[in-house]
């Protein structure tokens, strides 16, 4: 039904530009909807090309689980420094 539509509106506007303005007007007006619709199919065929292949690939995320454990944010700037080691005190 959406091809039958957008046909009809294609050859309905170049009916219309050939009463108005002739012959060439009309070839012109039928083939810029044409080519604005052939970049619109184009453009939706990219992102159904997409979103398959996203669907495709597997999540990495989905391999590991969250346990919920967070470490402590340091409260101040000496803890954000780790202690000396033995051998270097």
């Amino acid at each position: 039904m959406e091809q039958y539509t957008a046909t009809m509106l294609n050859w309905s506007l170049a009916l219309g530009a050939y009463a108005l303005g002739g012959l060439l007007w009309a070839a012109l007006i039928f083939l810029a909807i044409a080519l604005i619709r052939l970049a619109l199919e184009l453009e939706r065929l990219r992102r159904r090309n997409a979103e398959l292949m996203l669907q495709s690939q597997p999540n990495p995320r989905a391999w590991f689980s969250d346990t919920g454990y967070r470490e402590a944010r340091p409260t101040s700037m000496t803890d954000m420094h780790r202690p000396p080691m033995p051998s270097e005190a």
